[in-house]
């Protein structure tokens, strides 16, 4: 039998509700290891928090609902996940939140139950097929195209680099290019950001991103969402499930208002090139991979028909 996860008591503290009312609570770091995090399917505390509930659930896709592969056309959404997703949406408000493309993300999984948030947020579809684009980020389009020509032309020398042109940003992938070119690579990207005031670099794995400039990504994405789904934070608790370092910001958001899960190996180890010391995350729990993350959202699921 697998090994339940209690919390020890050197973390847990008596935290004051209000009314001469005391809890014991687990007490989390703003940042923890991704080794030190417990895993979300044997996490009696996280039962605890969410038991009796209603849940609201956000999840990232690629290296989350699907393997991480070299090409991003190659990962397709597994029969078994649709129906895990399409039985836990019954019951359970599910959107799917990625930095794909808003019609690339809704091809790959191809259903009318979910909300889609695309490009970090910057475009979204409800399931009743509205379209909604942030105007914050449209305004960087031209300064998106420019970059995306000057870019093309300057990395097409480096082995293994290609530019993928997405609606709210570049995204330079770099998995197949040799470690040696990756510094360089990543200056040239640097030096193109640097160049436009409407854009701003950002990493994830193996690829150098730039998107638009503005005070906008997953974690705020994610509280709108909830604004626009009707979801009071008072009665739901979300749920956010992500890989990748640009899924910290919707952990960070959803701090104090519900939970993070990181899906990373139980070694830590970090896909991101730009990382060099052991990866830590603001989520406040961990599963192994996508098919861990399967089975947490039938778990949720099935809770749910009780």
């Amino acid at each position: 039998m697998p090994t339940s996860w209690c919390p020890d008591a050197a973390d847990l503290g008596v935290v004051d509700l209000g009314n001469g009312v005391h809890s014991v609570q687990r007490l989390v770091p703003a940042r923890s290891l991704v080794t030190d995090l417990p895993d979300a399917l044997v996490d009696h505390d996280l039962r605890r928090r969410t038991a009796g509930r209603r849940l609201a659930v956000f999840c990232d896709y690629d290296g989350t609902l699907t393997p991480i592969v070299d090409r991003p056309e190659d990962a397709k959404l597994s029969s078994s996940m649709l129906s895990t997703l399409e039985a836990l949406s019954e019951s359970t408000p599910v959107a799917i939140v990625s930095g794909r493309d808003l019609e690339d993300v809704e091809s790959m999984v191809r259903s009318d139950r979910f909300w889609f948030s695309g490009s970090h947020g910057f475009d979204v579809r409800t399931p009743q097929c509205e379209r909604i684009q942030m105007e914050l980020g449209a305004t960087a389009l031209p300064a998106l195209d420019r970059a995306a020509e000057e870019l093309r032309m300057e990395i097409e020398d480096i082995e293994g680099a290609w530019l993928e042109r997405k609606q709210f940003a570049i995204a330079v992938h770099y998995r197949a290019t040799p470690e040696h070119l990756v510094d360089d690579l990543q200056l040239l990207v640097r030096a193109e950001a640097d160049r436009h005031d409407q854009l701003r670099m950002t990493g994830g794995k193996k690829i150098f991103e730039l998107r638009p400039a503005a005070d906008w990504d997953k974690g705020r994405a994610i509280l709108w969402l909830m604004d626009v789904m009707g979801l009071d934070p008072g009665e739901v608790v979300p749920v956010f499930i992500g890989d990748d370092v640009t899924d910290e910001d919707g952990f960070v958001a959803l701090r104090d208002l519900g939970i993070g899960i990181v899906v990373a190996e139980p070694g830590g180890s970090t896909d991101d090139a730009l990382a060099d010391e052991p990866r830590t995350s603001a989520a406040l729990d961990r599963l192994a991979d996508p098919d861990a993350v399967g089975g947490f959202l039938d778990r949720v699921a099935r809770n749910n028909e009780k």
